[in-house]
């Protein structure tokens, strides 16, 4: 298999031999981490319970963990999930990776649908999977959402939305998010929302796929995951901690 070097790489590669102008101070992109500090009260937590790190983490993960984020989902979202709803991860660039290749196993010549521009895992999967990719083009001709066309959207296994978007900030609406739930249960794919930027906003939230599934009546979340974690919204993507629900 052959995976295509990180943007951050590419980048990198770009801007060698270039000298900044040394008027302006410089914004760090390099591999897309937060800039902020971690907040004090993490830090501190961590030195708290630090004699933990002698034991291994549970494979299911720890109970008071996928109960802290369901209780999350709960506040935020308003929605209440079940105990077997909510899978705690290693942070969630994993589960991107990962999940497709579960799930796509036994499909013969699978049929991946995602964002453009992506998070590059995305394609990783794809490549991975050996799946047919149909890029879902966000353009300032489309508002930067994903146009529908339904006789691709029939191919597809799996189809990764990343709403509110990176690199784009577009946000789709609880109603155009309740669109997609109906289309994943019209063609029968698996819908994910990447949702690692549902905390980044200013004046107004932003909705959960899992609150449009409602939304439409898909109270048994047929056909419907989102992933989540505190790397961005917490400063804090080194915990690798993260969820798929």
């Amino acid at each position: 298999m052959h995976f295509e070097p990180y943007p951050f790489e590419k980048l990198t590669q770009l801007l060698e031999g270039i000298t900044p102008n040394s008027a302006y101070s410089p914004i760090a992109l390099t591999i897309g981490e937060p800039q902020f500090e971690t907040p004090a009260f993490i830090q501190k937590s961590i030195c708290k319970h630090s004699e933990e790190l002698r034991r291994y983490p549970k494979t299911a993960g720890e109970a008071y963990l996928n109960d802290s984020m369901r209780g999350f989902v709960e506040r935020r979202f308003g929605v209440k999930l079940k105990a077997d709803e909510l899978v705690s991860s290693f942070g969630t660039r994993e589960v991107l990776f990962n999940f497709p290749q579960y799930y796509l196993f036994d499909k013969k010549e699978a049929v991946m649908a995602y964002t453009n521009p992506f998070y590059q895992i995305y394609e990783g999967a794809a490549i991975a999977t050996r799946a047919r990719v149909i890029h879902l083009n966000l353009t300032e001709a489309n508002g930067f959402k994903p146009v529908v066309n339904e006789a691709e959207l029939s191919e597809c296994d799996l189809v990764i939305l990343n709403f509110p978007n990176n690199p784009t900030a577009s946000v789709l609406s609880l109603e155009e998010l309740g669109e997609w739930v109906k289309l994943a249960l019209k063609h029968d794919f698996c819908l994910i929302n990447d949702e690692c930027y549902s905390e980044i906003y200013t004046d107004q939230k932003v909705p959960s796929l899992l609150e449009a599934s409602v939304y439409v009546g898909n109270t048994s979340f047929k056909n419907v995951l989102v992933i989540n974690s505190i790397s961005k919204r917490s400063s804090a993507p080194g915990l690798r901690s993260g969820f798929i629900a």
